[in-house]
Formats: C-alpha cells, structure tokens, sequence
C-alpha cells in the first residue's frame, strides 16, 4: 500500500445466498457491486462465498474462480443441503482463507447461527440486513400488488402468504420474488 509499505492487503469475505449469475435480484447485485468496489480500492483483497448447485460436485464442496480482481468461492448445495452442511462449509471456507473481516450480505440458507462461526474463530464480522428475512416472513413487507404493509400487521401478512402460494402452483409464472412476476 503506497505510504504504508509494510501492510499486508485487508482480506475480505462477502458471504451471500446467491451470486450472478444464478442470482440477479438486489443483494445479489449489491453484493457483485461492492466486491468489485472493494477489489478495485488499493489494499483490498476480496473473497465471495455463495451457495449454488454445482451438478457433479459432492455437496459442500467449493470451486473457486477469479473475476474482475476478485474471487468467487461457489459452495456445492442444492435443495437437500442442510443448515449444518451450509455452516461447515463455510467454517472450512474461513479457516482456508483466513479473511480479516467477514461481511454476511444474507443469511438466507446460512441461518443466523453463521454468524456464529467467525466469533469461533476469532474473525471479526458484521452483517448488513439488506431486507426483513431476519424478522418476517415476508423479507420485503410488500403484498403482491406492490403496497408496502407494517410489521405486525396479520391481516396483510396471510393475505400476501396465500398469494405467494397461489403463485407457487404456477411455475410458468416464474419468480414473484418481492410481490411481482419476474419471467
């Protein structure tokens, strides 16, 4: 780092649910937006961790590959991949690169127990709660017709569930991720 020739580069570890391309919805996005930031910064050398379904691959599994001056860590797991198999790779994922801060962008398939798993091993951590998935059901607070509704309101609350799962029973809808259709 210019002006400071002994420091090593800051490693940091951006842990999200999904990651382009198989995701593309707003963390998703952020998460790719903020690795390259951070990878572009001088001194700053940056890791993602997210799950995706590698056909071929024993669950938990990693394979890495480098983007744009960052890497991406893919973690083996599909639908059968347990919470317990989730947090074990991502223990192995940290102990291997050993990062100086680790970021959760989601829990989402990690539960909140990950953020467990740095404090073992003596990392520092934060997580950005970049929607309600933490505290609701529904992570957004927005019905299907794209009004907001509050926290604690029920009555809005089984209403936007019985949609979801009307949209549920027809998959040519594609996903109604945040109360709309995205085909």
């Amino acid at each position: 780092m210019r002006g400071f020739p002994n420091l090593q580069p800051m490693r940091v570890a951006l842990v999200v649910h999904a990651f382009p391309p198989e995701g593309n919805h707003g963390v998703e996005n952020h998460t790719r937006a903020l690795a390259r930031a951070l990878a572009a910064a001088e001194g700053c050398s940056v890791e993602v961790l997210a799950p995706r379904d590698l056909q071929g691959f024993a669950r938990g599994s990693q394979r890495r590959e480098v983007r744009e001056g960052y890497g991406v860590t893919w973690l083996q797991a599909d639908a059968a991949t347990t919470e317990q198999e989730r947090l074990a790779a991502l223990r192995a994922f940290l102990e291997r690169e050993r990062p100086d801060v680790v970021h959760f962008q989601h829990l989402l398939g990690f539960g909140p127990d990950a953020l467990r798993v740095p404090a073992e091993l003596g990392l520092p951590c934060l997580h950005t709660a970049h929607d309600f998935h933490p505290a609701h059901a529904t992570w957004t607070l927005v019905q299907p017709d794209l009004t907001a509704f509050a926290c604690g309101d029920d009555e809005a609350q089984a209403r936007t569930l019985r949609a979801q799962a009307f949209l549920d029973r027809v998959p040519s809808l594609g996903d109604h991720q945040i109360g709309r259709a995205h085909v």
